[in-house]
């Protein structure tokens, strides 16, 4: 009998300790990356303005180059849909629809994993000019993590563990834009050029 009271002692005080924190946590993960590419905004625009020109310049397309992909609705516009179904491991199985473009400077996107875990994330593309004839392009998601579930970013970087793959994706795109790759041309094609 004295065992479990000090176990009803023990979890009520794990469940406080979780309320607690529960409240002093982050509900929002947000993760970005920039860079400035060597062109004028409505070029770069080109190869950012639909799902499938985003799929060229994807880090998660070169983890899983098996992954199954399908499109759904008017390319390009309000309302697409990009589905992948992969590795479970490298890049699970969700969908991307397009949620708002605003030419040529903005795209957003709403992100919903299905596996290896269920969530949702607002996802956007920012074009904006340096003055230079160039181009800096801001590639980020913003989330939000309901209560309790948000003690987990207490002890998950998102930045350090998605931060990278966004970095990639720049430095991928900009290496598209300023070797005069085709939207439509997929990064295989590119390397053998």
């Amino acid at each position: 009998m004295k065992f479990l009271k000090y176990l009803l002692i023990f979890l009520a005080v794990i469940i406080v300790i979780i309320a607690i924190l529960a409240f002093v946590a982050p509900t929002e993960v947000k993760v970005s990356r920039s860079i400035t590419i060597d062109a004028p905004r409505e070029t770069v625009w080109e190869y950012v303005n639909s799902l499938e020109d985003m799929h060229q310049w994807s880090p998660w397309a070169e983890k899983d180059p098996d992954m199954k992909l399908e499109y759904r609705g008017t390319e390009g516009k309000v309302g697409s849909v990009y589905s992948w179904d992969g590795d479970p491991e490298t890049v699970g199985k969700g969908e991307q629809e397009i949620t708002s473009i605003q030419a040529p400077s903005r795209i957003e996107s709403e992100l919903r994993f299905l596996t290896p875990y269920e969530s949702k994330a607002d996802a956007y593309v920012q074009l904006d000019e340096t003055g230079s004839g160039s181009t800096r392009v801001t590639y980020g998601f913003e989330s939000v993590s309901p209560r309790p579930m948000n003690v987990l970013n207490l002890f998950m970087n998102m930045d350090e563990m998605v931060g990278p793959d966004f970095e990639a994706a720049m430095s991928n795109l900009k290496k598209l834009v300023e070797s005069g790759g085709s939207s439509g041309e997929t990064q295989s094609e590119m390397a053998f050029r």
